[in-house]
This record gives C-alpha cells, structure tokens and sequence, in this order.
C-alpha cells in the first residue's frame, strides 16, 4: 500500500534512512543535497546543502538527535536534526565513504571507505579512536589513538571556530535581508534571484563597516536594470571574503553555495566586481556551474581578465567590460566600477541546477550583484 511518493530531488537518491521515532526520512541523492521529510504525510522538511558529490549513506544517531551524512567527496558530516545546521566535517578517507554507523549506545561511530579503511569515532566529540586496515593491530590501533586526542581536539577546537564564524556570517546575511529591496514581480526567471544569499546592501558601507567614510554603491541603478543590454535584478551584494576583507570584517564567508538557476541557457551575464587588488593573473574565486545531470563546468575570477578592484583602479579587464561607472568623494575620491562577464555555455541544451559561488582567498574579495541567464 503507498502512501505518499516524494519528489524533490533532482537525480537518483541512492540512499535512505528513517529516525528511530520514524517520524522523519533522511533521502541521500546524486544531486548532492540530503532531504528530510515527515512521515507519514511525506512534507519536505528540509534540504541540507554542503556535500560537493553524490550521497552514498544516510544514518540517524540512537537518539535522532544527529544525522551522519557520507559522500562520494570523501567526506562525512554530522547535522544537528532539529536546527538542520552542519555540526561538523571530516574529510579524512582517500575514496568515497560508503557507508557510516553508529553505536548502540550513540558513543562511537565507525566510517568505511573505498581506500580499504575503516575508521572508529568518538561520536560525542568526533575525536578519532581507531583506523582499522588489513594490517591493524588492536593494541598498536589503541594506542596510536590516543597519541592523537590532542592533535583531535586541536581541530575540532578550529572547526568550532570556524562555526562559529559562519554563524555570525549567517545572522549578518540575515539581518542584511531585511533591507533589501523585495524583487518586482516583473522579473524574469532568467534574472536570476539571489535574495537568500544577499548579505550586504548596496546603499551602506558593507566592507569596513566602522569607517564612516567607507566606500558603497548608493548612485548604482537598483531593481530592474538594463546595463549593456542585459535585464539585471540588481539589490544586494552577494560578498565573500578575502584575505584582506577577513582583517577589517570576518562575518563574510567563503563560499555562496546553492545559486539556483534551473534553466537551460546560451549564455551567462555575470554582475560583479571586488574589493582590493592582486597580481593581474591572480585566481581570486570561481563560479562552479553544476548541470542536472551531474557534471560541472569551472568558471575562475581571474584578476586583471575578468574583474578588478571596484574603487580607484582604472585598467581594463581584459574579458570583461564595463557595465557601471561612478564617482565618490571619500578617501580622496576616486572612480567607481562594476563589471559584466558574458559567459558562453558549452552545452546549451543541458539544464543548469545551481551555481556554486566561491572564494579562493586571496587579496581580492569577490562580490556578486546580479546575474542573467539567456
């Protein structure tokens, strides 16, 4: 007897796994992401984003309080079920990870990977206790163990703080949104929304936020804009961080995951800059364009080719142009820029799922104000 038929994942779900109460289904795709639905009535509860490959395993901890994901990117992570938030991940197998198990008790966790391992955790603090291969030895594995709680806790200490860090970039980005501009209902779905991932306004000072003085782009058209002939939905920044932008203001993050296009396309118009300058040449960021069918195209942010810094330098950008030019007053006065990226799709005919947006942590900070497919 069926009772409900789940849709929502946009290639093979390869994996599944109910809570112990079984009021939640965990499904695990090739498209990347986790879902988590209600059971019985089979509503989407959630979607967890965060896995650069397919989903091998699903599994709910004794309690149902924490789910461990595995990927064919060599990771595993643990997610905190009810807040849906990443807790922790670990990318310490050299293949896929195939599948993950925990205790009956909920105290240890063991991973298997492709590389012939199998390694033992500490659930609770994730610290690693064993790694078994055809050559472990109990003892030596148990002693080794421990000569690394340090080393463990050491990191986990950094991935805290690296949450930590994220969460405030989070709670910015939410604040954030709520000064932006809602998007007129006239907009096409080729201008693409990017309001969830909009984190900076356009109208205030967003990179060094306690300088009055500071530098924004108040006199850029906003809403429905054409700038080189292209229909943008320009209304907010989406800005990563670099590495000098990380020593004014550490809330922006690293990567802006999950840019939905859904649309097959000829072309990509990018809107977008940077703050501060690198060596021309210098790869400051990427664009990761994810197709429905699971493959993906590379697309760098290249210094001097395809952006600049948006105040004061004035050369060119060899493979970009100019969409949007001003002035301002502060720090002496200098000239203000926006670029525009056509991008040419190599595959026209297959659907793009999403775009991932991110960093490469360099001087450079890359932001994002618009963009259009055609």
């Amino acid at each position: 007897l069926r009772v409900a038929t789940l849709r929502g994942h946009k290639l093979e779900v390869d994996t599944l796994g109910f809570s112990p109460d079984s009021e939640i289904l965990a499904s695990g795709s090739r498209d990347n992401t986790v879902k988590l639905w209600s059971v019985p009535g089979g509503k989407m509860l959630a979607t967890l984003h965060g896995h650069t490959q397919g989903i091998v395993a699903v599994r709910f901890s004794p309690d149902g309080r924490t789910l461990c994901t595995s990927s064919s990117d060599n990771s595993f992570k643990l997610w905190n079920v009810a807040t849906r938030q990443e807790i922790l991940s670990f990318q310490t197998h050299r293949a896929p990870v195939l599948d993950v198990c925990f205790s009956k008790d909920g105290r240890n966790l063991a991973t298997c990977s492709g590389d012939g391992e199998v390694r033992l955790w500490r659930a609770a603090g994730t610290d690693e206790v064993a790694k078994l291969d055809s050559e472990w030895d109990a003892a030596s594995a148990e002693a080794a163990a421990f000569e690394r709680v340090e080393e463990m806790r050491v990191r986990q200490q950094k991935l805290a703080a690296e949450a930590a860090v994220r969460n405030n970039a989070e709670a910015a980005a939410g604040r954030v949104r709520g000064m932006i501009p809602p998007r007129d209902p006239s907009a096409a779905v080729r201008q693409i929304d990017l309001t969830s991932h909009y984190n900076a306004v356009l109208t205030r000072p967003w990179h060094n936020t306690a300088d009055p003085e500071s530098l924004c782009l108040r006199d850029l058209p906003r809403g429905l804009v054409t700038l080189r002939g292209v229909r943008f939905d320009a209304r907010g920044i989406v800005q990563l961080s670099g590495t000098e932008l990380k020593k004014i203001n550490g809330t922006y993050p690293e990567r802006a995951p999950g840019i939905y296009v859904n649309l097959a396309c000829r072309r990509l118009y990018f809107l977008h800059a940077c703050g501060w300058p690198s060596l021309d040449g210098t790869v400051i960021g990427r664009y990761i364009i994810q197709y429905m069918d699971g493959t993906q195209v590379d697309l760098p942010i290249v210094y001097g080719k395809t952006v600049r810094n948006w105040f004061g330098d004035i050369s060119p950008a060899s493979d970009s142009a100019v969409a949007w030019a001003g002035r301002t007053d502060a720090y002496g006065g200098g000239n203000l820029r926006v670029f525009q990226t056509k991008w040419t799709n190599p595959r026209p005919g297959v659907r793009i799922d999403r775009i991932d947006f991110v960093s490469s942590m360099a001087s450079s900070a890359p932001f994002l104000v618009a963009l259009t497919a055609e």
